[in-house]
């Protein structure tokens, strides 16, 4: 009845706790498979990984990234119901709490979750249907927006991919993953082509509970700054929500007139190191938005 795919990529410790939560929690035995991908780990499995019975390990030859090693565990399924996990996530509610939405409404094709830190504490499981102004704004405006959004706004959710549950059919109706994007965003866009789809297919389960910290893909700052220009760019504009050019001038202008305050503040700061950084972050922003711009046009 149902297939659970984890990813690992060098986190063999929380894959095995992931791993151990998926298997105790089966009160009602419907995992008929546990897929885990390993993303050409450097470090050695654990012997316990090929304990397991149901599982079925698929090690990359290479590191393909997040995005097609989630393909590839999604084409592996043959289950009716496929809960996909990050080897961080771990899974504090039964199976059958877990799918028991996706049993009782024929129409929801994607399912979202709750998560906690290891405090208790709410974290960020979905987002509402990303607009320009998340690039507009960038990443820590938008933050303070998407606070207020989220509390005043009733919109359509996306779901974030480290723990959702998919109806297997859907993936024959919409596809898999974009592999266009390297791994932040792949899942916004999996939500809403789902949403495409079916306006009321996606959902988010309050009892589906992770507790899931977000260190099982470790990355600078700057990288993950660019990454966010990058994949969300080219999302508003797969979506067509960027209709013309006049957003992507806003954000350039916004970019160049941070990278003026940083080099200004350069020059009185003693330690320099940090606004390096933040200059050279928002020249290669600018870069990334400006090619973008250009393929508005053509």
């Amino acid at each position: 009845m149902v297939s659970v795919v984890i990813t690992n990529y060098n986190t063999s410790e929380s894959l095995c706790e992931c791993i151990r939560a998926v298997i105790s929690l089966d009160n009602h035995d419907q995992v008929l498979e546990i897929i885990v991908v390993d993303d050409c780990s450097t470090e050695t499995l654990p012997a316990f990984i090929f304990e397991v019975t149901k599982l079925q390990l698929i090690v990359n030859d290479s590191n393909l990234g997040y995005v097609k090693s989630v393909n590839i565990g999604l084409a592996s399924c043959t289950c009716d119901y496929i809960i996909l996990l990050d080897s961080d996530a771990l899974l504090l509610t039964s199976i059958h709490q877990v799918i028991y939405p996706l049993l009782n409404n024929k129409e929801l094709q994607l399912i979202g979750s709750k998560s906690v830190d290891k405090f208790g504490k709410q974290n960020g499981s979905s987002e509402p249907v990303p607009t320009n102004a998340s690039l507009i704004l960038g990443h820590q405006l938008h933050f303070f927006y998407h606070q207020y959004y989220l509390r005043f706004a009733n919109k359509k959710s996306c779901v974030h991919s480290f723990a959702i549950v998919i109806r297997k059919e859907l993936l024959d109706k919409i596809g898999f993953f974009d592999e266009t994007f390297d791994f932040l965003d792949a899942d916004i866009d999996f939500s809403i082509r789902t949403l495409n789809y079916s306006a009321n297919a996606v959902g988010v389960n309050s009892f589906f509970l992770v507790q899931h910290e977000g260190y099982g893909s470790a990355q600078s700052v700057y990288k993950r700054y660019l990454r966010f220009y990058k994949n969300r760019t080219y999302l508003l504009l797969k979506h067509r929500f960027i209709s013309n050019s006049f957003p992507l001038y806003m954000v350039i202008f916004r970019l160049k007139i941070e990278k003026s305050i940083f080099k200004l503040a350069h020059y009185f700061i003693y330690d320099k190191t940090i606004y390096k950084s933040k200059i050279l972050a928002r020249a290669d922003a600018i870069y990334i938005v400006e090619k973008q711009l250009k393929n508005f046009y053509e």
